[in-house]
């Protein structure tokens, strides 16, 4: 088996090499979040390299998983757990092949989804491209708007900001690479947001509240349909005053989980201070005292965060 996990443009060259020295059965797959060009590419340079015969072994891939972080020290084992790894069998994909790396992803705790090249770009041009220039737009005209206030910035800015703007911490150049080589979906999906933006601009500058209120509350109920997790019962909010030391949060939801209190949500808060702050638990209604009690048993204090309710709102927006 072999996993180019390269730059979308080092693909092609890496399987390549790699299969004039694999065994010929070996499974190749890659890791890229572009795929259409990329697909086109490797089976061209693999059957100028190896024959036809090359194209069969070959599976595209792209885990919906990762951060803004990179390198060993961001590595995580469960990195794959519960996300979404997307195939992208052509043609001349062999069946065992593609049965061999639903397997591989199911051993490491993912969920395969097989899309045809096209799909698969434009739908992460809209739900991955897109965000990660937005956020890297906004990162960029706070920066310009508050650069000789750095230090009052950070003590207003909540958990919307720090989320929103989180992903523009990215590798510019690993960037650079993905966007180039999904241009014309990117370009899609760049023209509907600055349309739609538009709008916004327009009802801001002109006062039109019933404009601008029926496109937040069009968004409100999308975000809900987009990003929901069903509970059937009422909820409830606990605050967590976080202790600057290592492994607090981990000490925190194993405690929970340890008497089998589900956390449904979880969110951080940020004080003025970068070594402050506190988690934002949603639990079962009917577990919060619990909860609560378990916290404090283990010298961690746990307040209620407003009244219980059957909301399905995301926590960083309760």
């Amino acid at each position: 088996m072999v996993v180019a996990a390269v730059p979308p443009s080092a693909v092609a060259e890496v399987l390549v090499a790699a299969a004039a020295v694999a065994g010929p059965d070996a499974l190749m797959t890659d890791v890229a979040s572009s795929k259409l060009d990329i697909v086109a590419l490797v089976g061209e340079a693999l059957a100028t390299a190896h024959g036809a015969a090359a194209l069969e072994r070959f599976v595209g891939g792209h885990p919906m998983a990762g951060s803004e972080r990179s390198g060993p020290g961001a590595a995580d084992a469960t990195l794959f757990s519960g996300a979404t790894w997307v195939l992208t069998p052509t043609a001349e994909t062999a069946d065992p092949m593609l049965a061999r790396a639903s397997d591989l992803l199911r051993d490491l705790g993912a969920r395969a989804l097989v899309l045809a090249p096209d799909e698969h770009d434009r739908l992460v041009g809209l739900v991955s491209h897109l965000p990660q220039l937005v956020a890297s737009v906004l990162a960029d005209v706070a920066a310009d708007a508050v650069a000789s206030e750095q230090e009052a910035v950070m003590a207003v800015a909540g958990p919307g900001f720090r989320d929103t703007t989180r992903i523009a911490a990215s590798d510019p150049a690993l960037w650079l690479d993905i966007i180039q080589n999904n241009r014309a979906a990117v370009l899609t999906a760049l023209e509907a947001f600055t349309e739609r933006f538009a709008t916004v601009v327009d009802a801001v500058r002109t006062g039109d509240t019933a404009g601008l209120g029926t496109l937040l509350g069009r968004a409100s109920e999308a975000r809900r349909q987009l990003v929901s997790k069903a509970i059937d019962e009422a909820t409830q909010d606990l605050l967590v005053p976080l202790r600057d030391r290592p492994g607090e949060i981990a000490r925190i939801t194993a405690a929970l989980g340890s008497v089998g209190i589900n956390i449904e949500d979880l969110a951080m808060r940020h004080a003025t201070a970068a070594d402050r702050g506190s988690l934002l638990l949603r639990v079962r209604e009917t577990s919060a005292a619990r909860a609560i009690d378990v916290l404090a048993a283990v010298d961690v204090t746990a307040l209620v965060a407003g009244t219980g309710s059957g909301s399905r709102a995301p926590l960083d927006q309760a």
